[in-house]
C-alpha cells in the first residue's frame, strides 16, 4: 500500500514541477491601417418638437441613402436611451420647420407599435419625399 501512495505522490509532485519553457520570439503589435467609412453619416441636428416627434434638419442637399442614414442613426440612438413608445421623424432642410425632405417612424416597444401602426417593437419605416424641394440652406 505504501508503494501505491509513494507512486501517486511522485506523479502528483511531478505535475507540480515547473515546465520547461522554450524562448519565444518577441511579439510586436501594429496598429491596423486607418480605414474610412464608405457610408459616412451626414451632419445634422435634431430637436424633439413634442413627445413622440423628432424634427431633424440638414444644411445641404442629400441623397435618399444619406437621409436614410440620418433616420436609422436616430432610431439606433433612441433605442439605447431611456425612451419608450413610438416616434415620428421629419427630416427638413435648414431648420426644424424648413422644407420637408423625408419622413419616418419607429417603434421602441409594443406601445410604440400601436402608436405608429408598425408591425412590432423595433420596427421602423423610412420614406424620402419624391417631390422634395432643393435644400440650399
Amino acid at each position: 500500500m505504501k508503494r501505491v501512495w509513494i507512486g501517486l505522490a511522485a506523479i502528483v509532485l511531478a505535475g507540480c514541477g515547473s515546465a520547461a519553457t522554450e524562448p519565444t520570439a518577441p511579439t510586436t503589435t501594429t496598429r491596423p491601417a486607418a480605414t474610412t467609412n464608405p457610408y459616412p453619416l451626414p451632419a445634422y441636428d435634431y430637436v424633439e418638437t413634442r413627445d413622440g416627434y423628432i424634427s431633424a434638419f440638414v444644411n445641404k442637399q442629400l441623397t435618399d441613402d444619406e437621409l436614410s442614414r440620418i433616420f436609422y442613426n436616430l432610431k439606433s440612438w433612441y433605442t439605447t436611451q431611456d425612451k419608450e413608445g413610438g416616434w415620428f421623424v421629419q427630416i427638413n432642410c435648414g431648420t426644424p420647420d424648413g422644407p420637408r425632405l423625408a419622413n419616418g417612424k419607429f417603434a421602441l416597444d409594443n406601445l410604440g407599435a400601436a402608436q405608429t401602426g408598425l408591425a412590432g417593437a423595433g420596427a421602423g419605416e423610412f420614406a424620402p419625399l419624391d417631390t422634395r424641394q432643393p435644400c440650399n440652406a
